[in-house]
């Protein structure tokens, strides 16, 4: 057994674990925009803020164990690793700036509610939640595969991004 072997288990076990968020926070996403009673509104919004306050512990792990990791083999000039910081980074400011938010005004709106008909109705449907969402499980598949193939600068960002938009555009195309 190695540092490296330690290192890399670390990475995917924290891998494993950002999936297993990204599941919960999926199917609660799905599961507040099918509500149809309050009830089932604030236990959805809230869950999904919950399993939201997660990712950022994750992404740190996640930059974390990769940097042990390039520290034990490769260079800080790997482009494939430069994209996934970025992306990762990326990620992380989506979900805190662009989705937190919003789904904190459903929760507080769900709160605030006598009634599902209470909730405005372009809050629990606004796309860029499961859009925006996506677009991170998106990136995170690109970063995944710039870790296995790793390209170079030029292809692992349009993978990265071709990704997140694909992830995007899938959301949209389910969410009508």
């Amino acid at each position: 057994m190695t540092g490296k072997s330690i290192a890399l288990f670390l990475h995917i076990l924290t891998v494993a674990g950002a999936f297993t968020a990204v599941g919960a926070v999926e199917t609660n996403l799905h599961r507040m925009r099918a509500a149809t009673t309050i009830e089932d509104l604030r236990i959805s919004s809230r869950l999904l803020m919950r399993w939201g306050k997660i990712m950022p512990v994750l992404i740190i792990l996640l930059l974390v164990t990769g940097a042990w990791l390039v520290s034990l083999g490769w260079s800080w000039s790997t482009p494939w690793i430069d994209v996934a910081i970025m992306g990762l980074a990326l990620i992380g400011i989506n979900g805190g700036a662009n989705l937190a938010p919003r789904i904190a005004k459903i929760v507080v709106a769900a709160d605030a509610a006598q009634s599902f008909a209470e909730v405005p109705r372009s809050l629990v449907r606004d796309l860029v939640i499961p859009m925006g969402s996506a677009a991170n499980v998106g990136a995170v598949c690109g970063i995944i595969f710039d870790m296995v193939v790793e390209p170079n600068m030029a292809w692992s960002l349009v993978i990265l991004f071709a990704a997140a938009l694909a992830g995007a555009a899938i959301a949209k195309m389910l969410s009508r």
